[in-house]
């Protein structure tokens, strides 16, 4: 998960997502929002959204790693996509993060679970005009039942294809 782990990575970078970071959209997201969830691995991120944030899931898929099989993202009625995508493959210029999202956010307003640093690399600045919130989750502990937390900071990022102005940075408070 960490670039300073000597963990092996797991296929798929699937780690199921604790409640913990989704709890930190509460003030973004309403009841009622419906959302598509295009990474849904076992389905914690969508059960935590419907169970603590009152949110519908309309489309829920588990994403091959090639961005580019979403066309049944153009046809959902969704307000909000929310994922936690692979993250940037070491040497991969950010992909299949950075696909991931520029697909995503053509079509809806997309929400992100990524490392905090992602915002710091090369590959971010083409799509940091289209990146409207940055909110600071911390450390999260990935490994349910584990006495630690992941190595690098959190955040989620919603972008937004019509948006050009850059991010507004949240910190932890909101």
């Amino acid at each position: 998960m960490g670039k300073r782990s000597d963990f092996e990575r797991r296929d798929r970078d699937f780690y199921p997502t604790p409640v913990e970071p989704v709890l930190k959209l509460k003030p973004w997201l309403r009841p009622g929002d419906r959302f598509a969830e295009p990474c849904v691995g076992e389905g914690d991120l969508r059960r935590h959204l419907t169970e603590h944030l009152g949110m519908v899931c309309v489309w829920a898929s588990d994403l091959p790693l090639d961005a580019r099989n979403l066309p049944a993202l153009a046809t959902v009625d969704a307000d909000y996509i929310v994922t936690n995508p692979p993250w940037p493959a070491i040497g991969q210029r950010g992909e299949p993060t950075v696909e991931i999202i520029r697909t995503c956010m053509a079509f809806r307003m997309s929400w992100f679970l990524l490392s905090a640093d992602f915002a710091h690399n090369a590959y971010f600045r083409p799509i940091e005009k289209h990146c409207r919130r940055i909110v600071s989750v911390g450390r999260v502990q990935w490994i349910p039942d584990s006495s630690m937390t992941g190595k690098d900071n959190c955040a989620w990022y919603l972008f937004s294809e019509r948006h050009t102005e850059g991010p507004r940075f949240h910190n932890m408070e909101g």
